[in-house]
């Protein structure tokens, strides 16, 4: 069987108080079948400000769906 793969992603700044805080964007969640999956999260950063992007990945085949979380934070150099 194919597989259903989907993929959501959430944006966080970190203040100046240490917290994250989240960042509305556009980012829907989308969802894949079959072996290509390709999803660009784009947005307009600031020089020198810490950004954070959770990414969420479910792949279900037979019924059975197995998530996957990740997170990657850097600091915006442009």
């Amino acid at each position: 069987s194919s597989a259903e793969v989907t993929l959501s992603a959430k944006l966080y700044v970190k203040a100046t108080s240490g917290r994250w805080i989240e960042i509305d964007t556009d980012w829907t969640p989308q969802t894949f079948s079959g072996s290509n999956i390709c999803y660009d999260f784009v947005f307009d950063g600031d020089s020198g400000v810490r950004y954070k992007v959770d990414v969420t990945v479910s792949v279900t085949i037979d019924g059975y769906t197995e998530t996957v979380t990740d997170s990657v934070e850097k600091t915006c150099l442009s």
